[in-house]
């Protein structure tokens, strides 16, 4: 069924306004839940202990951060550590339902976005440290300063401040031991990994990446907005989610080092092959109906075999997308709404802590394919409904 594009609109919108007062509800039995002093035998009968009030992060979560230090090391100045936060944009945009695009998508993009990634933290964790007054940018979250200033909250002695010793071989023994008594995990090897503020400073400027240069402690500013995890570094996955959203309203402008050659070689012409009529919106009916034409090397992972009581199975995935994605709540993909899309949804699939993944090691295709390249839910349902439900079927071997 064809549906024009003022009626999505308005679904949409009457879609998004029963989500507002659901939200509202529910807010209101929330907070009456809290007030309802009278559960609290119950509680007692179901849990180990008393329910904790706030029901935001807890202190051992913001053990790196959660104390402001006297820095004696810089002139008594007060030292705010870094601090774990939510990632507003990971919304699971390459996995769900989107997955399933994902997979179909990878033989034309996977390799080469990866490729991207890989090339673009390799030039930031090698960029040359800029001067400032003749030194260095210094690093206000250098593991030693943290492990100094940490140390000062650490009631039980077990690990003694040590001196700026950059060099000291046991700064990471120290920092486990001090998180470990505060119950959270320190991941050393992300931290080993990481992207300093040094680095930061340096590779904005070099590749003309938008700052304030009138703001005081501008790139620690930008580190720790994108340092979810709250040990002062950007971790591979952190950096490139950063490089994303940082640079995502100038793909076109002047940055270097910011996606420019993928979106004008690949990106940017799907989606004018997706926009049909021209008019800067792409709906989940316009991908399905058209990307079926995309030219993959092979048959893997092939979205529109499935069909169940004559109807396609994975249309979800192109409405995933553009619930993820659209920014304006309308039920449609925009050029650069489409841009940040997919590269989110590569970053989500192809990054850890640790390092830029260049295979299939976390996208879980076996879950949703067997090695005959068959859709493995596709099956189960066909399985459970019997022959009747279809006049296609999920394997190739029956299409």
């Amino acid at each position: 069924m064809k549906f024009t594009k003022k009626f999505i609109q308005a679904l949409f919108a009457f879609s998004l306004i029963n989500m507002i007062f659901s939200s509202k509800t529910l807010d209101k039995t929330n907070i009456e839940r809290r007030e309802d002093l009278s559960q609290t035998q119950l509680w007692e009968a179901l849990f180990t202990q008393k329910r904790n009030s706030d029901c935001g992060p807890t202190a051992a979560e913001l053990a790196l951060a959660s104390l402001a230090l006297t820095d004696s090391s810089n002139g008594g100045v007060t030292w705010n550590g870094p601090r774990k936060k939510m990632n507003e944009w990971d919304k699971q945009n390459g996995f769900g339902p989107s997955a399933y695009l994902f997979d179909y998508l990878d033989e034309v993009l996977q390799a080469t976005i990866t490729a991207e990634f890989t090339k673009l933290y390799d030039l930031a964790i090698k960029i040359p440290i800029l001067q400032v007054n003749g030194a260095p940018v210094p690093d206000p979250y250098s593991l030693e300063k943290m492990v100094n200033m940490l140390a000062q909250t650490n009631d039980q002695g077990l690990v003694a401040p040590v001196t700026d010793n950059a060099n000291d071989p046991g700064l990471l023994e120290k920092m486990n031991k001090i998180v470990s008594g505060k119950k959270t995990v320190f991941n050393q090897d992300a931290f080993k990994a990481g992207i300093t503020v040094p680095m930061v400073h340096s590779f904005v400027i070099a590749w003309k990446w938008s700052y304030n240069p009138a703001e005081t402690e501008w790139a620690r500013k930008l580190l720790d907005k994108y340092d979810f995890d709250g040990d002062g570094r950007l971790s591979p996955r952190e950096f490139i989610i950063f490089s994303i959203i940082h640079n995502k309203n100038n793909f076109a402008g002047t940055c270097e080092n910011c996606y420019n050659d993928i979106i004008k070689q690949k990106i940017d012409p799907i989606y004018t092959f997706l926009d049909c009529d021209n008019d800067n919106k792409v709906s989940a009916e316009d991908m399905w109906d058209n990307l079926k034409l995309l030219k993959r090397p092979s048959n893997k992972a092939d979205i529109y075999v499935c069909s169940l009581n004559n109807k396609k199975y994975r249309t979800t995935s192109m409405n995933d997308f553009v619930l993820k994605n659209m920014w304006d709540n309308d039920g449609f993909v925009s050029k650069n709404e489409f841009r940040v899309g997919i590269l989110l949804g590569y970053w989500d699939r192809q990054t850890s802590p640790e390092k830029i993944i260049t295979n299939d090691d976390r996208t879980f295709k076996n879950l949703r394919w067997d090695s005959s390249n068959a859709d493995i839910v596709c099956n189960r349902v066909l399985a459970l409904q019997g022959p009747q439900a279809t006049t296609g079927c999920c394997s190739k071997s029956l299409r």
